[in-house]
């Protein structure tokens, strides 16, 4: 779970979100985690890549994390 005290809301990740997650505790490539996505879960490189985009995407709308 993951709190933004200046929007005053809580954000539900699951289990493959968490990991996400914990994976940009330092700057990532998005190509990079979606490699090391596509070595551990069972799932077309193009539909984890397609997940991770909108992940990153909505997190960063929401301003949870900075993207450059």
């Amino acid at each position: 779970v993951l709190m933004s005290l200046e929007r005053s809301r809580c954000y539900g990740l699951g289990k493959i979100g968490s990991d996400i997650w914990s994976r940009l505790e330092s700057p990532v490539r998005v190509s990079e985690l979606v490699a090391q996505l596509s070595e551990e879960y069972d799932a077309a490189p193009g539909l984890i890549e397609k997940d991770v985009l909108d992940l990153l995407t909505q997190l960063a709308d929401e301003g949870l994390l900075h993207v450059e």
